[in-house]
């Protein structure tokens, strides 16, 4: 039996990486392997709302500012935004999730946890809703850069 992952976040990562390429990436994933006594088998966490996070090797402005407006014209059953946090070398680690991720981070550290942590807690079918969209984002990106 073949076991593997769904890695929707790849998908993601793929069209970032072809408009610059990154030095550090973490896409999210519905389902993932575990290693058991009895074998692999497939875990699900689709109850958490999908992030993708990456870092530019170089940061070129007018690169992020598109994809920052390509995120925010997608017109799919959620809204998705793109925001970076700043570093001190003067760059951005980003972020591409939908936009509840971010509107209830306040919420989500009052109670000591993160936002997936809180939108898994009080909306599980949340995280299903927004994976099921990445796909719509995905073809939007590609769409929006020309990438076939």
């Amino acid at each position: 039996m073949d076991i593997s992952a769904k890695h929707e976040g790849r998908q993601i990562l793929d069209v970032v990486e072809c408009l610059g390429e990154t030095e550090w990436r973490k896409g999210s994933t519905s389902t993932y392997v575990v290693k058991t006594h009895a074998g692999l088998s497939l875990r699900s966490q689709i109850e958490y709302p999908p992030s993708v996070c990456f870092r530019f090797v170089k940061e070129d402005v007018a690169v992020v500012a598109e994809l920052i407006r390509c995120v925010d014209i997608y017109q799919g059953d959620l809204k998705w935004a793109m925001i970076g946090k700043g570093r001190e070398d003067g760059r951005h680690n980003w972020v591409i999730a939908p936009q509840r991720l971010f509107d209830v981070e306040g919420q989500a550290n009052q109670e000591d946890e993160t936002a997936q942590q809180f939108l898994a807690r009080n909306d599980p079918g949340f995280g299903k809703q927004a994976y099921e969209d990445m796909a719509g984002l995905v073809a939007h990106m590609k769409n929006y850069f020309r990438m076939g």
